[in-house]
C-alpha cells in the first residue's frame, strides 16, 4: 500500500522538479562567472518559469475546460487534501493504474510525474490545473458561522459605533467589519483582542496604515505603512545587481563549467550541491519582483459571520462586543458563541447598568478567598482573573465574559489563571484552602477533579529534594 498523498503536494514536487531542470543549469553558468544566483530578477523569473514543462502543459487547456476545473475546486472545500485518485474520480478521468487505486502515493518527483502522465496529456493538464487552483484556495479558508452569529456580531458592531439597528453595514467604518491584511509583510492590521491582558478590550481601528490619496470618492483603500525590512532591501539591491550584470548575455566558459561540475570531495569547493538546493528553493518560491509594504492596497475581507484562516491563523469577531480576535478554540468560547472574554462592560451592559455597578463598586479589589480589600499604594500586586464560571456575589448578575475575581498576594497561585476558565470558583477556593493543586483537563467521567496535596507555588512549606551524589566516568577511548 502506498502512503496517502494529496494531489497538491504531488503536483508541487512535479513543478519544483521541472523548475530545477532549467534553474540548475543557469545557476551553474552564473557560478562559473563567480556570481551566485540566490534570487532572480523579473526577466529571469519570467523566462525560467515559462520554460517549466508543468506550467506549459497546464496552460494548454482550453479556457472553458480550465474554468470547469476551477469551479470544481471552488465547490469542494476539501479540494486541497484530495489524493490523485479522488481528484481523477471527481473530474471523471479514466485512470486504470494500480498506484492510483491505492491512494496515489509517490516517493519522488519522478514517480509523481509518471503517475500523473499515466492518465494521458489532457488528463494530466487537468490534474495540474486542479492542483494549482486547490493550492491557491488553501491559502485563505473562510468558514460560515451561521445566521445567528452574523446577527449577533452585526448588532454588537452597531452598538459599538453608536448606530441605529437598521443602519446598513456599508455605511459603517469599513475596517470595523473587514479584516485588513498586508500580503507583503503578512500582517493583520486590525486591533485584535488577545488573552495576554486581563483588562477590558475596547479598541477599534488599524495600526501602521495610511489612506490612499488617489482613491475615487467614497472608496476607502488602506495601504500598509510599515518600514522596509532588511530582507526586502537586500532583495531589491540584489535584483538591481542582476540587472546590471546581465549574466545571461555573457559567453559560455566550458572549461569553468567542467571544473565546477567535475569536482568530487574537494576541500576548496564543498557544499555546491547544498547551495544549489537552497538557492533553487528560494528562487522557486519567490515573487516575480520584490515589493515593499504599501505599494499595493491591503486586502479587505468581510469578517462578520465568518471565521477566516489566513497566514496560518484563524480570525473572527466577538459575538458580544464585535472585537476582532485571533481565535483559540479552547479559550475564545462563551457557550456556543465566539467571544473574546475581554468585552467592554459599558458596551454590553449599557450606560445605566454600568453606572449602577460602578456606584456599588463591584470592581473593587477584594480577595475572593479571604475577603480582604486591596490597600492602595501598598506595593503588593493583586492579581485579576477572568472567571466565567464564578456565579456568586456580584458576578451572578452580569454576563459570563465580564465576570472577574481578585486574589491577594498571600492566596495567589500560578495555576489559577488556567483553572478559572474550566473550574467553578468554589472548587478553586477549596484547593487553595487545602494547599492543593487541581489536575483539570483529564478524562474524569464523574466531573470531579483530581488533587495533589504537594506544594503549589505559594503558602505551604517546601520540601527539599534529596540529590543523589554520584561520580560519573565516561569512557572516551
Amino acid at each position: 500500500m502506498h502512503a496517502r498523498q494529496s494531489l497538491v503536494s504531488l503536483a508541487g514536487e512535479v513543478w519544483s522538479a521541472s523548475f530545477k531542470a532549467h534553474f540548475v543549469a543557469f545557476w551553474l553558468f552564473a557560478q562559473s562567472k563567480q556570481l551566485r544566483i540566490s534570487r532572480l530578477d523579473a526577466t529571469q523569473h519570467a523566462a525560467i518559469h515559462n520554460l517549466n514543462s508543468a506550467t506549459r502543459l497546464a496552460g494548454l487547456l482550453d479556457e472553458p475546460v480550465a474554468l470547469r476545473v476551477q469551479r470544481s475546486v471552488l465547490a469542494n472545500p476539501s479540494a486541497g487534501i484530495l489524493t490523485l485518485s479522488e481528484v481523477a474520480a471527481e473530474l471523471g478521468l479514466e485512470c486504470s493504474s494500480s498506484h492510483l487505486l491505492n491512494g496515489g502515493g509517490a516517493r519522488c518527483a519522478e514517480d509523481g510525474a509518471r503517475l500523473i502522465g499515466e492518465c494521458g496529456p489532457v488528463a494530466a493538464a487537468r490534474l495540474l490545473s486542479y492542483a494549482r487552483a486547490a493550492w491557491l484556495s488553501e491559502q485563505i479558508l473562510i468558514v460560515d458561522l451561521g445566521q445567528r452569529a452574523h446577527a449577533m456580531q452585526s448588532s454588537a458592531l452597531r452598538r459599538r459605533l453608536g448606530a441605529d439597528e437598521g443602519t446598513p453595514l456599508e455605511d459603517l467604518t469599513k475596517h470595523a467589519y473587514s479584516l485588513c491584511l498586508c500580503c507583503e509583510c503578512k500582517r493583520a492590521a486590525n486591533a485584535i483582542a488577545t488573552c495576554e491582558s486581563s483588562q477590558s478590550f475596547n479598541e477599534l481601528g488599524v495600526s501602521a496604515c495610511q489612506l490612499a490619496v488617489d482613491a475615487p470618492p467614497g472608496v476607502v483603500r488602506l495601504h500598509c505603512a510599515k518600514r522596509s525590512s532588511a530582507a526586502l532591501r537586500s532583495a531589491i539591491s540584489f535584483e538591481e545587481v542582476m540587472k546590471k550584470q546581465r549574466v545571461e548575455f555573457q559567453p559560455v566558459d566550458r572549461a569553468a563549467l567542467t571544473r565546477l561540475t567535475a569536482l568530487r570531495n574537494s576541500k576548496s569547493d564543498t557544499g555546491v550541491a547544498s547551495r544549489v538546493r537552497r538557492d533553487s528553493k528560494c528562487a522557486f518560491e519567490q515573487l516575480p519582483r520584490a515589493i515593499a509594504c504599501g505599494a499595493h492596497p491591503m486586502v479587505q475581507i468581510p469578517i462578520i459571520g465568518r471565521a477566516i484562516r489566513v497566514f496560518g491563523n484563524w480570525f473572527a469577531m466577538c459575538c458580544l462586543c464585535a472585537a476582532i480576535i485571533e481565535v483559540k478554540v479552547h479559550l475564545h468560547r462563551f457557550s456556543t458563541d465566539l467571544c473574546c472574554l475581554r468585552c467592554d462592560e459599558k458596551l454590553i451592559l449599557g450606560k445605566e447598568k454600568f453606572d449602577i455597578l460602578e456606584t456599588k463598586k463591584v470592581d473593587a479589589k477584594i480577595c475572593r478567598f479571604c475577603g480582604s480589600v486591596d490597600p492602595e499604594r501598598s506595593g503588593a500586586k493583586w492579581t485579576r482573573f477572568q472567571a466565567p464560571k464564578d456565579v456568586a456575589g456580584p458576578n451572578a448578575n452580569i454576563p459570563a465574559p465580564l465576570r472577574k475575581i481578585y486574589l491577594c498576594p498571600a492566596h495567589f497561585r500560578p495555576w489559577v489563571a488556567a483553572a478559572v476558565r474550566v473550574l467553578e470558583t468554589r472548587v478553586i477556593l477549596s484547593h487553595i484552602a487545602h494547599n492543593a493543586r487541581p489536575l483539570f483537563g483529564g478524562d474524569v467521567d464523574d466531573g470531579t477533579e483530581l488533587s495533589t496535596p504537594q506544594n503549589d507555588g505559594g503558602g505551604g512549606a517546601r520540601k527539599k529534594k534529596r540529590r543523589l551524589k554520584t561520580n560519573h566516568t565516561y569512557n572516551v577511548g
